[in-house]
């Protein structure tokens, strides 16, 4: 029987990169994002902004009577800037995406991968570990995230569910494309989104006999620059 993923962001960046390569090998994609790919027969795209709390509370309820083998908890945004630069709405907004609407998505979509063993899988963020400057509410949110699924694992493990979080670090998609900073033209400084979805992919399509609870991707070299 074909395995049924379901993936936040799926439209952009790694999320993007994933649903290609898991199409390509026969699985079927629910892909949750504001912005939608081109159709395939085996990909359902849902339209949904998950930085707004109303379209969470839908996206819930319509989860609730999805079958579901895996959940990839993707979907993210942030603008680097310091902490006071930020309006009280855009605060809500990154904490909302990062962590608030994957925690409601987790609440929704036990039920189903419980029935079926499944996978639970979040995409965090280096941010999240390390405590730097313009860290602030990107990387608390995803830190949030990283606890909560860590917790979910140790509640239902008995039960079947695997757990597994996907820290990044620097990767080149377009989740740079309106900060002041970029990656540099080096490959050694920047992850390939292709490559992190690989690593996904590779877990669903070649199953494990254990559980990789956390998965840290780093680039050889940390370097950012500033855009001119």
């Amino acid at each position: 029987m074909t395995k049924r993923i379901l993936i936040t962001g799926h439209s952009k960046g790694i999320g993007a990169a994933l649903t290609q390569q898991l199409l390509e090998q026969g699985y079927e994609v629910l892909g949750i994002a504001r912005t939608q790919t081109p159709a395939h027969s085996q990909l359902t795209q849902w339209a949904y902004d998950l930085s707004k709390q109303d379209e969470v509370m839908k996206v819930c309820e319509r989860l609730s009577n999805e079958k579901l083998d895996v959940a990839v908890l993707n979907a993210g945004w942030n603008d680097i800037r310091p902490a006071e630069a930020y309006t009280t709405e855009e605060i809500f907004q990154i904490t909302t995406l990062n962590f608030a609407a994957h925690a409601a998505i987790i609440r929704a979509t036990i039920p189903a991968l419980l029935q079926t063993s499944g996978w639970l899988m979040g995409v965090s963020s280096f941010s999240a570990m390390e405590v730097a400057r313009w860290n602030n509410y990107y990387g608390a949110a995803k830190a949030a995230l990283q606890h909560l699924l860590q917790n979910i694992f140790e509640q239902y493990r008995k039960q079947g569910l695997r757990v597994t979080t996907i820290v990044p670090d620097i990767t080149q998609t377009d989740f740079y494309k309106h900060q002041q900073f970029e990656p540099t033209d080096a490959a050694e400084t920047f992850l390939k989104p292709e490559v992190v979805a690989q690593v996904i992919s590779g877990f669903i399509i070649n199953e494990p006999a254990y559980v990789p609870s956390q998965v840290v991707l780093r680039p050889q070299r940390f370097e950012l620059r500033r855009k001119e």
